[in-house]
C-alpha cells in the first residue's frame, strides 16, 4: 500500500498562501480587465471592496478613485465602475456596438444576479427577475403608478399630509430645535403602506419616536448590503459563510420587514370587492398572490426610504440656504392662498420648488450605492472600449453626481442649474431613477408626491437649520440608502392674515 505523505498545518498554509498569491498575480497581471486603470489593491482581491462597504465609505472611495484614475476605474477584479454620462445609454439603455464593421446591438445588459437575487433571495419580485417574468410583473405594477392613478389616491396624499403638518404645529416649538427625521418617517409609512394597500397604520400618532416598521427599513438596507459581498467572493469561500451567516442576516434585515408587510397584503387581498384603487387592486388578478406579496414588500420599502430621502435632503438644503428657502416660499405662497389650493396637477408648475427637490436628490441620492449590470455573451463597448463579457459595471450616483466634467461646481447647492436651459452634459448625466428601459417604475409617483408634500410644508413653515445638523450632515455613511443622522431644525409657523 502506497503511504500519502503526511499534510500538517504549515503545508496547508503554505498552500494556500501560493494559491492566494497566483490567485493575485492573475488579478492584476493576466485578467481581462489588466489594461483598465485602478489601484493595485482593488484589482487583485475584492477585499478593499468589502471592507469599505462594511464602513459605509464606498461611494467616497469610488469617488476618490474616480478624480485620480478617470472616467472608468477598475473597483474590484471583475468590475468597472464609469462616470462618463455616455455610460448611462450604454449601460442600462441599449447598446450597440461595432462587429466586422456592422452596428450590432447587443441588447439591455441583465441585472447582475449576485447583487439582485440575494436582497430578496428566491423573491423574485420585479425588481429581481428578468424577461417575460418581468414584464408582466411591470405592468400589472405600474397600474397604480401613473399619474391618472395617483390624481385617484390624491387624497390619501393630503390626509397624510395634514396629519404630518398638525403633528409638526403642536409637538415642536419655534425657539427650539428638534430632530424631524422621525414625523418624515412616520409620515412616509402611512402613506405608502395605504397608498399600496388601502391600511391606515397610523404610524403618525407615534410623533417623536418612528413606528418600529421604520427601524427595520433601516436594518433592512444595510444588512442586506453587506450579506450581498459575501455572494460575490469564490463558492470556496461565499458558500460556508452563506450558510453560516446568510439566515441571520436576513432575519436581522430584510425578513423583518417582509414579516411586518406580509399579513398587511394577505388581509388585503382577502377583500373580494373593494372601491379602493390602491396598488394591490391593480396586481390582484393579474399576478398570482405570492407575486403580489412580494411586489408590495419591494414597494413599501423603496417608497418610504425614497420619500424619506427626499424630503429630508430638500429640507436640509432650504434650512441651510435662506435665500433659495425664501425664493420657494414666494412661488408657493404667491400662487396659493392656502394649503387646500394645492392639489398635484396645480404643483406641477412650481419650477423652482422642482428645482430645489431636484438638486438635493443630486446631492443627496435616494439610492446611494450603483445597480450593477452584466456585460453579456460576445462583450460589449462601453465609452469607446470593449468590456469582456461576465464583467460587472456600474454607475454610481454619487461619484457621477458630483464629478467637474459632468456639473460645474458639482458639490454646491446650485437649484438654477435646473432653471431654464439645462446644461447638455449635466441633463445627460442626471438620472437618479436609474435610465433605460428598467428605470425605477415609481419615477412619476415619485416626483409628484415629493413636490405637493414640500409645497405645503414650504407654504406652512419657515425653517432654520439647527446647530446639531450645520456639520456633516450631507455627507452620511451609506449602504443600499444612506444612513441619515438626525436633522435638527426649528420650524416657525407662517405668520400672515387671511
Amino acid at each position: 500500500m502506497i503511504k500519502l505523505p503526511k499534510v500538517g498545518p504549515l503545508e496547508v498554509i503554505g498552500g494556500l498562501s501560493i494559491s492566494l498569491l497566483i490567485y493575485v498575480l492573475y488579478n492584476i497581471f493576466f485578467h481581462p480587465l489588466r489594461r483598465y486603470p485602478g489601484p493595485w489593491y482593488t484589482k487583485a482581491s475584492r477585499f478593499w471592496f468589502i471592507v469599505r462597504v462594511y464602513h459605509g465609505t464606498i461611494v467616497y472611495d469610488i469617488k476618490a478613485l474616480h478624480d485620480k484614475y478617470g472616467d472608468v476605474v477598475r473597483v474590484a477584479p471583475n468590475e468597472l465602475s464609469y462616470v462618463n454620462p455616455d455610460a448611462w445609454q450604454e449601460i442600462y439603455g441599449r447598446n450597440v456596438r461595432q462587429v466586422d464593421g456592422e452596428k450590432k446591438e447587443a441588447g439591455v445588459f441583465p441585472k447582475d444576479a449576485e447583487f439582485y437575487s440575494g436582497v430578496l433571495a428566491e423573491a423574485k419580485c420585479y425588481a429581481d427577475v428578468e424577461g417575460e417574468p418581468y414584464r408582466i410583473q411591470k405592468k400589472a405594477v405600474l397600474g397604480g403608478l401613473t399619474k391618472k392613478s395617483n390624481i385617484i389616491q390624491e387624497d390619501i396624499i393630503r390626509e397624510n399630509n395634514a396629519r404630518l403638518i398638525h403633528n409638526l404645529q403642536s409637538s415642536t416649538s419655534p425657539d427650539t430645535s428638534f430632530d424631524i427625521t422621525p414625523f418624515l418617517k412616520n409620515f412616509a409609512m402611512d402613506f405608502i403602506v395605504k397608498f399600496i394597500c388601502g391600511h391606515d397604520l397610523q404610524a403618525f400618532k407615534h410623533g417623536n419616536q418612528p413606528h418600529s416598521a421604520c427601524s427595520t427599513t433601516d436594518g433592512a438596507f444595510k444588512l442586506s448590503i453587506w450579506y450581498l459581498q459575501f455572494r460575490r467572493l469564490s463558492s470556496f469561500i461565499a458558500d460556508p459563510l452563506e450558510a453560516l451567516l446568510g439566515s441571520l442576516t436576513l432575519r436581522l434585515g430584510m425578513l423583518d420587514y417582509m414579516d411586518f408587510v406580509t399579513p398587511l397584503i394577505k388581509e388585503r387581498l382577502k377583500t373580494e370587492k373593494s372601491e379602493s384603487k390602491d396598488i394591490v387592486s391593480y396586481m390582484k388578478g393579474n399576478l398570482p398572490d405570492e407575486d403580489v406579496i412580494k411586489n408590495s414588500i419591494m414597494l413599501t420599502l423603496a417608497g418610504s426610504e425614497a420619500t424619506v430621502a427626499v424630503l429630508s435632503a430638500t429640507l436640509y438644503f432650504l434650512a441651510k440656504f435662506p435665500e433659495h428657502q425664501k425664493r420657494a416660499q414666494d412661488e408657493v405662497r404667491n400662487k396659493f392662498q392656502t394649503r387646500e389650493d394645492m392639489t398635484i396637477e396645480s404643483c406641477e408648475h412650481l419650477s423652482f420648488v422642482q428645482a430645489c427637490i431636484s438638486e438635493a436628490i443630486r446631492l443627496f441620492p435616494p439610492f446611494w450605492g450603483a445597480a450593477p449590470r452584466k456585460v453579456p455573451e460576445g462583450g460589449a463597448m462601453i465609452c469607446g472600449s470593449y468590456v469582456p463579457a461576465k464583467t460587472t459595471v456600474s454607475i454610481y450616483h454619487r461619484a457621477m453626481y458630483s464629478t467637474e466634467s459632468n456639473f460645474k461646481n458639482p458639490l454646491e447647492f446650485i437649484p438654477d442649474r435646473w432653471m431654464g436651459d439645462r446644461n447638455e452634459v449635466e441633463a445627460k448625466a442626471y438620472h437618479p431613477f436609474s435610465f433605460g428601459p428598467r428605470t425605477c417604475i415609481g419615477k412619476e409617483t415619485s416626483s409628484l408626491v415629493s413636490r405637493l408634500i414640500m409645497a405645503q410644508l414650504i407654504w406652512a413653515f419657515d425653517f432654520e437649520l439647527g446647530k446639531e445638523s450645520q456639520v456633516g450632515w450631507d455627507r452620511p455613511l451609506g449602504y443600499m440608502a444612506a444612513v441619515r443622522d438626525p436633522l435638527f431644525l426649528k420650524l416657525r409657523e407662517r405668520s400672515f392674515d387671511l
